[in-house]
């Protein structure tokens, strides 16, 4: 699968913070992203909730500080550190009024967030993914579903291409062509958000 990260253009746009369509266009993103994450990693939906929220405030006001260093990911790790440190901070306020409930439940939540390298190494292998499925998400409605199983066949799981063309009664050629145009739409989806 090729390698996804967020763009220096997006992150110019989001430090003027005046760029209303690039905070919608990352909240659309990375919102999600957050949320479904924490929620997969056994975090209640609420505080996952209250997490998300969190990470993007505090990324709008931290972002003219980040520095990105210019390597792949940079943005990525900066984001994943903040998420588990909103994490921890919501778990900090709560923690008083939780001591009531069952000490399983309290405890689930920081187990997420103290589990450290094992938890960043997963979030790098999610998030390419997540963003490019939810880029296809959005340039859907442009095509037949035909197209976009033999692009997510080809492309995202590495099937060799004649194997999918001839499951989806499709020639190798046409499936190629479908491979190019779903590729187009994703570089044209994605500008300014993501590189290839």
């Amino acid at each position: 699968m090729a390698e996804f990260q967020t763009s220096m253009n997006l992150l110019g746009q989001l430090r003027q913070q005046s760029d209303q369509q690039a905070w919608e266009r990352f909240a659309t993103i990375y919102g999600p992203l957050v949320f479904g994450w924490l929620k997969r990693r056994g975090v209640r939906e609420d505080v996952a909730e209250d997490v998300r929220q969190e990470v993007l405030l505090k990324v709008f006001h931290e972002i003219k500080g980040f520095d990105h260093n210019g390597r792949i990911g940079a943005f990525r790790a900066w984001l994943h550190q903040v998420m588990l440190h909103r994490l921890r901070t919501i778990q900090r306020k709560n923690i008083r009024s939780r001591l009531t409930e069952s000490s399983d439940e309290a405890n689930d939540d920081a187990a997420v967030a103290d589990s450290g390298d094992r938890l960043a190494e997963l979030w790098e292998a999610e998030h390419s993914r997540f963003l490019i499925e939810r880029l296809i998400e959005m340039i859907a409605p442009e095509f037949q579903e035909r197209t976009l199983q033999a692009f997510r066949r080809v492309v995202l799981n590495d099937e060799p291409i004649e194997a999918v063309a001839q499951e989806l009664e499709m020639s190798v050629n046409a499936a190629r062509i479908a491979q190019s145009r779903v590729l187009a739409a994703l570089r044209r989806e994605g500008a300014g958000l993501i590189e290839y």
